[in-house]
């Protein structure tokens, strides 16, 4: 228990880092299934003059 109570900052900012990691990576499993590009943050495709190399298998 001590080494607990010791430690409780290295704890507490590794358990903030995981959580921000964890959700990050949620965020872009997430735009991936909806069909959104996890590289361009432009959001509408369809206006971006990188669309034809970006989205490859899809029809614009």
């Amino acid at each position: 228990m001590s080494w607990i109570i010791q430690n409780i900052g290295t704890i507490l900012v590794s358990a903030l880092l995981i959580a921000a990691v964890a959700g990050i990576i949620i965020s872009m499993i997430r735009k991936k299934r909806r069909g959104r590009s996890m590289v361009c943050g432009c959001g509408s495709c369809k206006a971006c003059a990188m669309s034809g190399s970006c989205h490859k298998e899809m029809k614009l």
